[in-house]
């Protein structure tokens, strides 16, 4: 009986599991990751003359999008929340505002638009540069006066998980 094949069988199969294993593990490791930040703009003119990537949804809060990883594109919503019958915030309606492309590494993308105080009123969907898709609401600290991203869903789609798989 030939044991020189069975034992590599076993051993190809028990790498090729580690192998898939470990890459599911890293793949839910790094959507936990935020990547993305949001900064207040700091300049006081009403305008973002000057400045090359723009999205000037409505009046409001002047600030500015970047990211330590490639973003592949990203689309802004319009949303309405309210409270069920058991006091939680449930999204209600979700209506697309506007999109923009491709937004490199550290880059800044300048947006302009009424954040909401209680409840959030835009809502990011960010697809990064593996494919997957993060959801952000947009929030106002009334702590420190700032915007800060709120992290709603993270999805991972069959392309994104075959580019992670080769990666």
């Amino acid at each position: 009986m030939n044991y020189n094949g069975i034992v590599s069988s076993i051993i190809t199969g028990f790498s090729i599991l580690i192998y898939l294993v470990s890459h599911i593990w890293r793949m839910s490791d790094t959507d936990n990751n935020q990547y993305e930040f949001i900064r207040m703009y700091s300049d006081t003119a009403d305008n973002f003359d000057g400045e090359d990537h723009v999205i000037d949804i409505d009046r409001g809060e002047m600030f500015y999008l970047s990211s330590s990883q490639k973003i592949r594109s990203i689309n802004f919503y319009s949303v309405r929340y309210d409270f069920d019958e058991s006091s939680n915030l449930v999204l209600q309606d979700r209506i697309k505002l506007d999109n923009y492309g491709t937004l490199h590494m550290n880059e800044e993308l300048y947006i302009r638009c009424d954040v909401g105080e209680l409840y959030p009123k835009i809502q990011l969907e960010i697809e990064r540069e593996n494919y997957s898709v993060i959801c952000y609401n947009l929030r106002w600290s009334g702590k420190n006066s700032n915007v800060f991203l709120e992290k709603v869903d993270a999805k991972n789609n069959f392309k994104s998980i075959v580019y992670r798989m080769i990666e």
